[in-house]
């Protein structure tokens, strides 16, 4: 399967340079090795050197056939995988009949955990209000509630 879209090659970061030619006693002997190198080199150079492909103008239409091909694929396999699943799930109650009857025990627990949870959160709750109600009365201002009338009783015992 071929994959579309930009490809970036890393590029090595040290580039092979041909050897420093050194003059030497025996030079030409040395320029006809070093002509045959050269062309070694060269050829080389040529041959690992690929032609960079275009992109096609088709690009994407390749890639959603791609995405709709690995979509059918997957959603085979799921069908596979659950009929396997449902055939498992026949020949263990084939074998034995109870073999999910932890469900039932499991579902028969559940609301009595959440009776108890609620009632823990009733007893809390009772208990937040009491406390309330208690700080009310603590921060509650010792000044009576109604002025006038207090004014009054007080005028009346003295006889004022």
């Amino acid at each position: 399967m071929t994959k579309y879209g930009l490809k970036i090659r890393a590029r090595s970061k040290k580039k092979k340079s041909p050897p420093l030619v050194v003059p030497s006693i025996f030079a030409e002997d040395e320029e006809e090795e070093n002509n045959d190198v050269e062309k070694e080199i060269s050829q080389q150079a040529t041959k690992t050197k690929a032609p960079l492909a275009t992109p096609s103008i088709f690009a994407e239409d390749e890639e959603d056939n791609d995405d709709v091909e690995k979509e059918i694929s997957q959603q085979a396999t799921k069908t596979k995988a659950l009929k396997v699943i449902k055939e498992q799930h026949k020949k263990a109650l084939e074998e034995d009949p109870s073999a999910f009857s932890y469900d039932d025990v499991y579902h028969d627990m559940k609301p009595k955990e959440t009776e108890k949870q609620l009632d823990e959160q009733r007893k809390t709750d009772k208990i937040k209000e009491r406390r309330k109600e208690e700080t009310r009365v603590e921060n509650k201002p010792h000044a009576p509630e109604n002025y006038e009338n207090t004014r009054s009783r007080l005028i009346n015992q003295r006889g004022i």
